[in-house]
């Protein structure tokens, strides 16, 4: 989603001052290249003029707004905040640097205090468009939809006809669950904007999740007739064409990404998969077509290794496969997993080709932590059934816990493009990007995964968990109250926020959550070893204030959770639907 910023060019007003200034000192012929110099982005040269005006007078809070915009516009986002301070210290009801104030802190990824500054903007005019639609683009970077949502209405009450606050409204709808309303959302965009790629794109993924395929294949179509190279249309568009079982169309956009994007992996992975598809396909036309073709390509499959099921599966073969199945899953539920291996090995002994046996099986060895046994399994699995998410989720699983993270990463976003609405596939996907070091796609992730489902306990912790790498303490907070919401016993949570709160400064509350943490398990050996740092460090600044890393020998550092970002069971929840 886009959002509009304030891109002013220096006041005239401003910029006569600064002409007073050095025409006291320069020629006529010198004073062009000092203007000119405001559009050259030198940081010294750029804020100079400004901070010699505020030299003269010091409480113009205008000249403090602008200083606060130049240095936004020039990526100095944390000084421009200052400035902005400084301006509403000196008129606290402004809108211009309330307004840019929040901008700033957007681009510091700082979005639960933006919100605060669109807040007192619009206490300052109610009707600031602006700020009421960037407001509902922050609270949707939250999670928070529904407040989210009612800034967006709030806007189109202000301007029905912005076609963007229409799309973006869709888009908090469609996160919401409520396709129908989404629809009819980028619907009402598109009669205000009918160019506009990525509303087309966003009502085909709309479209796509109604079962709506045909449809969703047009919106597709008219967005890369706007933006011809667009991956992610492409990509879905072969999503669409292989949901209707158009395999060679599928492969077509496909070979189109990887022209733009010779490495995209993802494209390379569904691609494989649906050239199989295509080959099964082209395989059972043949058959129909000349019926002879069956023995010989049953040869063929003998001669290279594969299963062939000459006789069909009876209702009794089917009645004892389903009945081990229930079997295996009881020795699962006793943690007995080289039992219940054994009963899938026998099912699979019975009928080879049945995939949920082999997942299950892999779901075993994980357990075992065979993990290459259980990948094998799930490939087996997948070579019987390549459209399972589960499959490619569990399989993501067993290469995270084996470290090979960029082969874990392909396998979620195999699973999120079948099922995108999976909140598990997005949240395990969030945990190989961290482990990847990728922190600001990691974050989106759990955003998407917390917008699906905020019920999770989980996967809020593993959200608040990134925004503390991202140095966002107070944003981490949030995501672990919400945790704490969810499941008061979590001691990981309490020590989680335990030590965002001393990233705060704000000892006395780490304490009590690092006590709440040991009452739940007075063994949980990170919040008592946290207990004792903060303990000391507290005696330290009362004895006279605290003490820095150089002032004490060997600090102690305070110890993270164990399995800070850990799956904590969340593929034990799917695998019952594998």
């Amino acid at each position: 989603m886009t959002g509009e910023s304030l891109n002013l060019k220096i006041s005239n007003k401003i910029l006569e001052g600064v002409r007073k200034l050095f025409t006291r000192n320069l020629s006529p012929d010198d004073e062009a290249p000092i203007v000119k110099s405001y559009d050259q982005g030198t940081y010294d040269r750029f804020i100079r003029p400004i901070d010699m005006l505020l030299a003269e007078d010091p409480d113009d809070h205008n000249n403090w707004t602008q200083r606060g915009i130049s240095l936004m516009e020039h990526g100095f986002a944390h000084d421009a905040v200052e400035s902005f301070d400084e301006s509403i210290s000196i008129k606290p009801r402004q809108v211009a640097a309330w307004y840019n104030r929040a901008l700033a802190l957007v681009d510091l990824e700082r979005f639960e205090d933006a919100v605060k500054s669109y807040r007192e903007a619009i206490s300052c005019d109610s009707r600031h468009y602006s700020s009421w639609f960037n407001m509902g683009n922050s609270y949707h970077r939250l999670g928070k939809l529904d407040d989210s949502l009612a800034a967006y209405d709030r806007c189109i009450i202000l301007n029905p006809k912005d076609p963007e606050v229409w799309n973006n409204r869709g888009n908090v709808l469609d996160d919401l669950g409520r396709k129908s309303d989404a629809l009819s959302s980028y619907d009402r965009a598109l009669l205000l904007n009918m160019k506009d790629a990525e509303i087309w794109y966003n009502r085909g993924i709309v479209l796509m999740d109604l079962e709506r395929n045909e449809e969703a294949l047009e919106s597709f179509s008219r967005s890369l007739e706007i933006n011809p190279e667009d991956c992610d249309t492409l990509v879905n568009n072969a999503i669409a064409q292989a949901s209707l079982r158009r395999f060679k169309d599928a492969v077509s956009s496909l070979d189109r990404v990887l022209e733009i994007q010779p490495d995209n992996g993802y494209a390379i992975g569904i691609r494989s998969q649906y050239l199989k598809e295509l080959e099964t396909l082209e395989d059972s036309k043949a058959i129909q077509e000349d019926p002879s073709l069956t023995t010989g390509m049953q040869e063929d499959a003998e001669d290279e290794g594969s299963i062939v099921i000459e006789a069909e599966l009876t209702d009794e073969i089917l009645m004892e496969s389903d009945e081990l199945l229930e079997t295996g899953k009881q020795f699962e539920d006793q943690d007995l997993f080289d039992e219940a291996i054994e009963v899938y090995d026998r099912i699979l002994g019975i009928n080879p080709r049945l995939a949920m046996a082999w997942n299950k099986r892999g779901l075993s060895l994980a357990k075992l932590k065979r993990f290459e046994e259980a990948i094998h399994s799930f490939d087996k699995a997948l070579d019987i059934d390549p459209l399972d998410p589960i499959t490619w989720n569990n399989r993501g699983n067993a290469l995270y816990d084996t470290g090979l993270y960029d082969l874990a990463l392909n396998s979620f976003e195999e699973a999120i493009a079948i099922d995108h609405r999976s909140p598990y596939s997005w949240n395990n996907r969030g945990l190989a990007l961290k482990k990847l070091k990728r922190s600001k796609e990691a974050l989106r992730s759990f955003e998407k995964a917390t917008a699906l489902d905020g019920s999770i306990s989980d996967i809020w912790l593993n959200h608040g968990h990134v925004l503390c790498e991202q140095n966002r303490f107070e944003d981490a907070l949030s995501s672990y109250n919400h945790c704490l919401a969810l499941d008061e016993m979590d001691v990981h949570a309490w020590n989680a926020k335990g030590l965002a709160l001393d990233s705060l400064d704000r000892l006395e509350e780490a304490l009590d959550c690092f006590q709440n943490a040991l009452n739940i398990d007075p063994e949980f050996i990170p919040a008592a070893n946290n207990m004792s740092y903060i303990q000391q460090d507290l005696a330290r600044v009362c004895r006279g204030g605290r003490s820095t890393s150089e002032e004490t020998e060997d600090p102690v550092p305070l110890a993270e959770n164990e399995g800070l970002d850990g799956l904590k069971d969340l593929t034990d929840s799917l695998s019952d639907e594998a």
